[in-house]
């Protein structure tokens, strides 16, 4: 399973904290909103990419009245639609959000009318059998993966053998407090001689 997230900073705690806010259907129905004239930014999640998008995680929308006032991953943002990939950073005037791909291995019965027949375990290569307990591969972030691992040797594996999936792994969450973004070489020596100054 492949799930969007959406993270921002709590508002009025100290110090501040990371909260987790998950896409709501209103968000994903604002986007025919948006199409009618509404004058906010839009953020839309992806909740199935096709074979191939790999991370692309949310899609934004940004009306006219908007356009360069929000930056993405510290880029400004025009008028249009832009894609968000797993980990994007987005700044606005007065918040900022990031976007991530929760990828997670989900127990299920085989089905070969669904998965096709004649299919194998991926890491026993034992032949499956209808309504055996399997789980499809979620992937990594930027890659779609989908291979078929009996339930028990995918509990039993450290990380896929075919996309390296761990699903020990902690999930990716953004920076533990505001400003700890990585600064380029140049920015630290600019600072660092503004203080000597």
């Amino acid at each position: 399973m492949r799930t969007p997230q959406l993270w921002t900073w709590k508002p009025g705690s100290s110090p501040a904290e990371l909260v987790r806010v998950p896409f709501t259907e209103s968000v994903r129905v604002s986007i025919f909103a948006a199409r009618r004239g509404i004058r906010a930014p839009v953020l839309v999640p992806v909740d199935a990419p096709a074979k191939g998008v790999g991370g692309l995680v949310a899609v934004l929308f940004v009306p006219d009245a908007h356009a360069g006032t929000l930056h993405l991953d510290g880029a400004r943002v025009g008028a249009g639609m832009c894609t968000l990939g797993h980990g994007a950073h987005l700044a606005f005037p007065g918040g900022e959000v990031w976007v991530s791909l929760l990828c997670a291995g989900e127990e299920e019965p085989y089905e070969p009318a669904k998965l096709g027949a004649d299919r194998h375990c991926f890491r026993l290569k034992a032949k499956l059998k209808p309504g055996e307990p399997v789980v499809l591969c979620p992937g990594v972030p930027h890659a779609i993966c989908g291979v078929v691992y009996r339930a028990s040797a995918w509990r039993t594996a450290r990380a896929c053998a075919n996309c390296g999936h761990d699903q020990r792994a902690p999930a990716w969450a953004p920076p533990a407090e505001p400003g700890t973004e990585r600064r380029s070489l140049r920015e630290l020596l600019d600072r660092a001689a503004t203080r000597r100054a």
